[in-house]
């Protein structure tokens, strides 16, 4: 791209050129159905009374810093409206979940009061009538699927992709990749992929009445392990995220302030990340009400906005 394009010296595209460049991103990725991320950072606040708008010097600054943290080929840009805008491109999801975690899932707080709200309205689900474990799944099956649900449409189409993809999942995972964010990203079961993959508490009656290979990949397994299970060709890399022996549990025990924190942290980063992660399949201009009200109400997540295409 053409150096007339560019704030001199930075990576900062004039408005225009923002403008200009977007338009034909989004025309690209509504042909070819990829992932496009807009990330729209304010620069322009009230507060205690006053209007804060940062000058061009500190806004091309935040650029910069922001530029070491995307790909050369993403674009940066100072919209017309006062803000920093950042266009993650070419179906990028896992780079782009990362950057919106980091500006705003990552400040989500969960109070003692909604703990207790939470458990009180929900305390049979800590009343542990059998034994149980508390598991996750990636499915990868060996033929194209008819519906795909998960953040990067990935879908292994032959047995060979699907072995391959496994072994991928695996390596990624040993090297400390969250279990939760590849399910989301590359699970091919519609139904757990959303949620990253979690199937809450499974009583050890079902599951020994389950297929053979995903029963041992649970039974006397320690929380935390990871194991695959192969039947017909399909894989299910399993997690066992906690187990459980039956009785009622209550908020003394640490493991369940955990769950219930880690759920409602769970359901508000899913409406965050709506708000902020959008997949361009239509020149339809969106915007989630639900998800924009979540983030006023935080609090203490700053300096974002919402940008609808």
């Amino acid at each position: 791209m053409s150096d007339q394009f560019f704030e001199h010296g930075t990576r900062l595209l004039t408005p225009n050129a923002f403008d200009f460049v977007l338009d034909g991103e989004l025309k690209q990725a509504v042909r070819s159905q990829n992932f496009l991320t807009l990330l729209v950072l304010e620069a322009r606040r009230e507060w205690d009374g006053m209007t804060v708008t940062a000058d061009p010097g500190t806004v091309g600054e935040v650029a910069q810093i922001l530029g070491l943290e995307v790909r050369h080929t993403d674009l940066i840009g100072m919209a017309q409206n006062g803000t920093l805008s950042i266009a993650l491109l070419d179906a990028d999801f896992e780079n782009s979940q990362k950057v919106i975690d980091r500006e705003v899932v990552s400040k989500i707080t969960v109070t003692d009061q909604q703990v207790t709200d939470y458990f009180n309205a929900n305390k049979s689900q800590f009343n542990i009538a059998e034994e149980a474990y508390h598991i996750a799944q990636i499915v990868v099956t060996p033929a194209r699927d008819t519906q795909v649900n998960n953040g990067t449409g990935d879908d292994a189409a032959t047995p060979q992709a699907a072995a391959a993809k496994v072994q991928m999942l695996m390596e990624r995972l040993k090297a400390g990749a969250s279990f939760s964010e590849l399910a989301m990203g590359y699970s091919e079961d519609p139904e757990s992929a959303p949620r990253g993959g979690d199937l809450g508490f499974v009583p050890i009656s079902r599951l020994r009445q389950a297929p053979a290979p995903l029963r041992d990949a649970v039974l006397n397994k320690t929380p935390g392990s990871v194991n695959v299970a192969t039947a017909g060709g399909v894989y299910t890399v399993v997690l066992v995220v906690a187990h459980e022996n039956a009785g009622q549990r209550d908020l003394s025990t640490p493991a369940v302030r955990d769950r219930i924190v880690e759920t409602l942290r769970g359901r508000r980063a899913q409406l965050v990340r709506a708000a902020y992660l959008t997949a361009i399949r239509a020149n339809a201009k969106v915007e989630n009400h639900l998800a924009r009200r979540v983030v006023d109400a935080q609090g203490k997540v700053q300096g974002v906005a919402p940008l609808a295409p």
